[in-house]
């Protein structure tokens, strides 16, 4: 029993030694180690480290604790080293359960990741983070990375360079303590729920005794009224673009690809070089362009903004001037409480709700450009250029400031079209003015691009302003003739020039799909500033045909899917959709535990489940902070007579 437990301790020493000297650094030094050497690891008192830490440390390695944290350690070399990504998540789990009571007080089990980083050794020169080998680390919880540098400075003679890290460390009872927005949040939530559950429960009492609600308000937290509207489809509206429904729905499925492949780059995968070669051949376009989704939007939210705009074209100067900031409140007031949902619920319980090897390194990105820009420029849409060059908060939220900036801008070109569209004759000449306006707003970004080389801000407004003016230049359009004859009536044979011109605009825009893949991932700087500028605009004018034959009845096929009932309630759910879709991806992403094999069809069925739960999430979002909200504000707003549709997502 004695030869035993003398055993036990020195192989743990020994395995102790192997757990967290994992690779020689350089090729002249040579780690020739002795039991005695060994040795010195749990004899650390004296040597510069914390005294909890010497303590714990020699703890563990007269214990089997020392088992248990290797094992759940990285190891060097680990499986398909030479193609995997350089890096190993361990075991989280096994470590952070690690709960060890001793005479001197307990010992917990202190996740890292990146707790170890590895030069690469054929270039040593390379100080690039990015490219080194990171390994996760189990130590014990009163240690820390300095001193395990220090234990092994002691070792080597100073010759041990600083290896060990300690950014991103965890353990079982890791945990912020309960702030006021915690509580603010919890509050509101509460008050939400209680709102709904008494307006649902009255709402069914009225349709059971088939009684009319005493004010509206009384019913506007409702789930069975607001979700009756949400569920409620129409055909048949001359009034409506029905293609819109299908086109935001299919962009909001898009832009899910686009931010799924994101959090796919930031993964450990098996096949790095695959992956890497995957994501570089052409036929990975549908994934790469995902950022035309966002052009899409920008597109609609001008033309509806024009489309409905343009109804009360006839009113004199005076009234649309005054109307602009009503126009805007109505707009913020729209747009703002689920906005305001998503950022509480953000930096207070969803940083609560799991763990894991990538969780906490993922909660920093996202609350730490928050905590460190002013809440206002959040909230006043003004991010996306005064936080540049850091990111912004809630990165996907940059759309939103975007839009806004558009909305705010949009009365000085809509309101001069109204006063000059009041003579019908004068709409050639708009027409004109517009094209020119749009010739300017495709040429502006180029020349930023190229005159400020140094300008790499990815979330400003103007290079996106063509988008939306040529959204409301073809929403002028279309209100101003939507009885004029599909071609007008000089064209002969309409049914065969408009399969001609489809397959032209079709192809067109296929062709920009993978051109967006082919220049994003070869071409040269100045090559990109022109085809993004170029890009844009003609995109825009492929989605202009589309809603213009398919308004005139010549859609064929794509004006019957684009117009289908299930894209008319996914249509209503996909602003909600879209704020919510980052957190379903981040809380994916942020649980994985061990290194990911991609390919395609795996990229598809978690796009899958991305999209299934972030439809599921934005269809309560909708109920609980939008649809109550749009209730209350039509309310508030009551004498207002509605100019903006809708152009948000």
């Amino acid at each position: 029993m004695m030869w035993k437990a003398t055993s036990i301790r020195r192989m743990g020493q020994i395995y102790l030694m192997l757990f967290i000297l994992v690779a020689v650094v350089k090729s002249e030094v040579a780690f020739d180690l002795s039991l005695k050497d060994m040795q010195k690891v749990c004899s650390i008192s004296d040597n510069g480290v914390t005294k909890e830490c010497a303590s714990q440390m020699k703890e563990v390695c007269s214990n089997t604790i020392w088992l248990e944290m290797f094992d759940a350690s990285s190891k060097f070399i680990y499986p398909g080293m030479a193609t995997s990504v350089r890096g190993d998540y361990g075991n989280f789990d096994e470590c952070v359960k690690i709960d060890h009571k001793y005479s001197r007080g307990r010992i917990l089990g202190k996740y890292c990741y990146p707790g170890l980083v590895i030069p690469d050794l054929t270039d040593l020169n390379n100080t690039d983070l990015n490219k080194f080998f990171k390994f996760a680390i189990c130590m014990p919880d009163a240690c820390s990375a300095a001193d395990y540098n220090t234990i092994f400075q002691n070792i080597f003679q100073n010759e041990f360079p600083p290896l060990f890290r300690d950014d991103f460390c965890v353990t079982k009872e890791s945990g912020e303590q309960f702030k006021a927005i915690d509580i603010a949040t919890m509050i509101i939530i509460c008050l939400t729920a209680c709102m709904v559950i008494c307006s649902t429960t009255y709402d069914v009492y009225l349709h059971k005794t088939e009684t009319k609600s005493r004010h509206p308000l009384m019913i506007a937290f409702s789930v069975y009224s607001n979700g009756l509207k949400i569920l409620q489809t129409s055909e048949g509206n001359k009034g409506q673009i029905s293609v819109f429904h299908g086109m935001k729905t299919i962009s909001m499925f898009w832009v899910i690809t686009g931010h799924g492949l994101v959090a796919w780059r930031s993964l450990l995968v098996t096949d790095m070089e695959e992956t890497t070669e995957i994501q570089k051949q052409w036929y990975f376009f549908y994934a790469t362009a995902a950022p035309l989704a966002v052009d899409t939007f920008f597109y609609i939210g001008g033309f509806l903004l024009a489309y409905q705009y343009m109804k009360i074209k006839s009113k004199p100067l005076k009234e649309h001037l005054l109307a602009i900031p009503q126009m805007i409140i109505h707009r913020y007031l729209r747009l703002t409480p689920a906005v305001l949902m998503l950022y509480l619920v953000t930096l207070s319980f969803f940083p609560r709700m799991r763990s894991g090897p990538l969780w906490k390194p993922a909660m920093k990105q996202i609350t730490d450009p928050c905590n460190s820009n002013p809440a206002w420029t959040f909230f006043l849409y003004i991010q996306n250029y005064y936080t540049y060059p850091d990111e912004v908060c809630i990165v996907h939220t940059w759309y939103l400031s975007a839009d806004m900036q558009m909305f705010i801008l949009s009365p000085l070109v809509i309101i001069p079209v109204a006063i000059m569209l009041q003579d019908t004759k004068k709409l050639r000449r708009c027409m004109v003015y517009l094209l020119c306006l749009n010739i300017v707003l495709t040429v502006l970004p180029m020349v930023t691009k190229l005159v400020f080389r140094d300008y790499g801000n990815n979330y400003d407004t103007h290079s996106r302003l063509v988008d939306y003016f040529i959204g409301v230049m073809m929403g002028v359009f279309m209100r101003e003739r939507p009885n004029t004859p599909f071609l007008y009536n000089k064209v002969k044979h309409k049914s065969i020039v408009n399969l001609t011109i489809w397959i032209i605009i079709l192809c067109g825009m296929l062709t920009t799909t993978i051109c967006y893949q082919e220049v994003e991932t070869h071409e040269a700087y100045e090559n990109k500033a022109v085809f993004y500028s170029l890009m844009r605009p003609a995109w825009c004018i492929g989605l202009s045909w589309i809603v213009y034959s398919s308004f005139h009845g010549y859609g064929g096929i794509v004006d019957w899917f684009l117009a289908r009932p299930i894209f008319q309630i996914l249509g209503k759910l996909s602003y909600c959709m879209y704020l919510v879709h980052g957190l379903v991806i981040v809380y994916n992403i942020g649980n994985i535990r061990t290194r990911q094999y991609f390919s395609i069809l795996n990229g598809f069925y978690q796009w899958c489940s991305h999209v299934i739960v972030s439809v599921a999430l934005a269809f309560v979002w909708t109920l609980a902070f939008e649809s109550p909200l749009m209730i209350v504000e039509k309310f508030i707003m009551g004498h207002v007579k509605k100019t903006d549709k809708s152009t948000k997502i």
